[in-house]
């Protein structure tokens, strides 16, 4: 295996998974994952969202093998299909705490307005 710069399939898997994540609520959906497989009622809960707005966020991020469904009891569980998303959200923690707060626009995001402190 060598660079990523140097492989372009590799690069653009690794680009389509970070367009997966470039979402508040799957990354958020993510990062509730990393801590043990759940029900959509149970991420709906903890994350103090609406249960059809986390299915479509989940089913986004089934469509990207991110997370995987299993039947139990007659209801779906949810997991990460791929366990280094833990070292990747871990990352993304990491790199928020360095990342001093900023000024930012935030051009087409729904609710943000311009000058929005992060």
């Amino acid at each position: 295996m060598g660079s990523l710069a140097e492989e372009r399939p590799r690069a653009a898997r690794l680009a389509e998974v970070l367009k997966a994540l470039a979402h508040p609520t799957r990354l958020r959906i993510v990062a509730a994952l990393c801590e043990g497989e759940e029900s959509v009622i149970g991420l709906a809960e903890r994350l103090d969202l609406k249960q059809a707005i986390v299915s479509q966020q989940l089913r986004i991020l089934r469509m990207s093998h991110l997370v995987a469904a299993t039947r139990q009891e007659g209801f779906s569980r949810y997991a990460l299909a791929e366990p280094r998303l833990r070292d990747l959200v871990t990352c993304l923690e990491g790199c928020h705490r360095e990342v001093p707060t900023a000024t930012m626009r935030y051009k087409g995001v729904k609710g943000a307005k311009k000058g929005e402190r992060i």
